[in-house]
């Protein structure tokens, strides 16, 4: 839709490696934070779900955002 609204490529390539490193982060984050928690002898099923969340927009956010610049500010 990107590039049928804006007519940049540029824009989709944002969008698709934001998109995709969102996934990609959360997948990892989601797998790994449970393992954490349970090493640290905490409850991994009741803190994992809300701090791998937090965590995983976090990152989206700063993917998109540093994808976006890189790309779009050059």
């Amino acid at each position: 839709m990107a590039l049928v609204w804006l007519g940049g490529g540029r824009v989709v390539f944002c969008a698709l490696v934001g998109i995709t490193g969102g996934v990609a982060c959360a997948a990892v984050v989601g797998v790994a934070m449970p393992n954490v928690l349970a090493l640290l002898h905490r409850e991994p099923q009741v803190a994992a779900g809300p701090v791998a969340l937090a965590l995983s927009d976090m990152l989206t956010l700063l993917i998109s955002f540093s994808t976006t610049r890189w790309l779009l500010a050059g």
